[in-house]
């Protein structure tokens, strides 16, 4: 009699003793689950003898959950991803990532930012005095929420970007307050992180390569190789790009990129992280793929505040909170929500079917 080990590889459908046992079958490439009595594996037969990945079934009516899987395996072009057997835990999917938060990231307090009549002023050259770009703006963005800061080009949104962020601090003048309390900028640079809008990685290294650089600069000798190692693992996971972990960065995607950028600064698990036009240069599809990440680390006690032009109404309903400026000045500031009824109670309904991000730059155009 084989065992159900045995049958899960000499057998050209999953038997029935593993499938009740609570292994899942998921493809690594189209993500799909397989969880029927029978699951034809005709597409991985020359998989088979490769032995890169395995799951060892464990014994009837226990609370075991192991997944073993060689790492020192790397599938080629033209060799067919690897099944990854699952036995009760993250779904597997790499490349929609995994719902679960990070493991081997210690938990942080979210937090709460405040500005009271900040303002910024820049030097416009010899002889041509200052200008004013940010004029006494007021607002709090709240934690473990995803914020947009939009408005039209020239309305300051990278220039309140960079004051909040203290990647400029010359010219500021006002109040930050971090959960009620005046920030102080060398601690508050250590908790957060600024991602700027073009993608600055080493283009012949791979994506594991870079982030054991960003592990090793930002970690330092205080964390275990190991315990370094599970974090990349885990953020490769969410991130989806733990199937790309061997690809040069050269050929990866804008929106894996733009991943890629995030996942380095994620190292580090800080609690604020400031995102300077992520959606730039991306199709609609990878714009969608990168603020609904940024949602989902949010939802697990971030505060994570973008810039963002002209989103589209889709891209909208993603976010918590929405900033609006104009000029320098705040005309809106307040949940996506309530953004509709509230250009109705100033008299400025927004047409139906119109996108209320267009509409609201409209009028911070004045049109």
């Amino acid at each position: 009699m084989l065992s159900a080990r045995e049958q899960f590889f000499t057998s050209s459908t999953v038997p029935t003793s593993a499938l009740g046992m609570g292994i899942e079958v998921v493809d690594q490439r189209s993500g799909s689950v397989y969880s029927p009595t029978t699951v034809p594996l005709t597409s991985v037969h020359g998989w088979r003898n490769g032995g890169s990945v395995f799951a060892t079934a464990p014994p009837a009516n226990t609370d075991s959950q192991v997944t073993e899987v060689d790492k020192e395996h790397h599938p080629t072009k033209s060799e067919p991803l690897p099944l990854v057997a699952k036995i009760n835990g993250c779904n597997g999917n790499v490349e929609k990532g995994c719902d679960e938060p990070f493991s081997n990231l210690p938990s942080r307090v979210p937090v709460d930012i405040e500005f009271k009549e900040l303002s910024l002023t820049v030097h416009m050259g010899f002889g041509k005095g200052e200008k004013e770009i940010l004029h006494n703006v007021c607002g709090k963005f709240p934690g473990s929420q995803l914020i947009a800061i939009m408005g039209p080009s020239g309305a300051g949104k990278s220039t309140l970007l960079d004051a909040l962020s203290g990647f400029k601090t010359t010219g500021v003048d006002g109040s930050i307050l971090l959960n009620g309390r005046r920030r102080d900028l060398p601690s508050f640079r250590r908790m957060s992180c600024y991602i700027t809008q073009d993608d600055r990685l080493q283009p012949l290294l791979t994506v594991n390569e870079n982030m054991h650089i960003a592990a090793d600069l930002k970690l330092g000798t205080n964390v275990s190789y190991e315990e370094k190692e599970g974090r990349i693992e885990d953020i490769l996971l969410l991130l989806g790009l733990y199937e790309h972990d061997q690809t040069m960065t050269m050929r990866l995607s804008g929106g894996q990129k733009k991943r890629l950028s995030i996942a380095m600064e994620l190292i580090n698990n800080p609690t604020v992280m400031f995102l300077d036009e992520p959606t730039t240069g991306l199709d609609s599809s990878s714009c969608t793929k990168v603020l609904e990440l940024c949602k989902k680390l949010a939802q697990q006690g971030r505060t994570i505040i973008c810039t963002i032009h002209q989103p589209t109404a889709k891209l909208f309903q993603i976010f918590d909170q929405v900033y609006v400026l104009s000029a320098g000045n705040c005309v809106y500031q307040g949940s996506t929500e309530r953004l509709v009824p509230f250009l109705q109670t100033v008299d400025l309904p927004c047409p139906v079917y119109h996108n209320p991000a267009d509409y609201i730059i409209e009028l911070a155009c004045g049109e």
